[in-house]
């Protein structure tokens, strides 16, 4: 599955899906509502991606 929106893959990603569910309760970054995913997972890798919902649950990813 393609993470972010780009050119090619504007919709049908992660990004797009965790906004659509969780538009709601996502805490915004820098003032503007969008997921902060952060992620090092090249194309035709596995791996997992950690979605932090609020700005506490990011405080406490960021610690570990």
């Amino acid at each position: 599955m393609v993470v972010h929106p780009a050119n090619g893959n504007p919709d049908g990603t992660l990004v797009n899906a965790v906004m659509a569910l969780c538009k709601d309760t996502l805490s915004g970054i820098g003032g503007e509502l969008r997921p902060g995913i952060v992620h090092r997972l090249d194309k035709d890798t596995s791996g997992a991606i950690i979605i932090a919902k609020t700005i506490n649950h990011i405080y406490n990813l960021v610690k570990c």
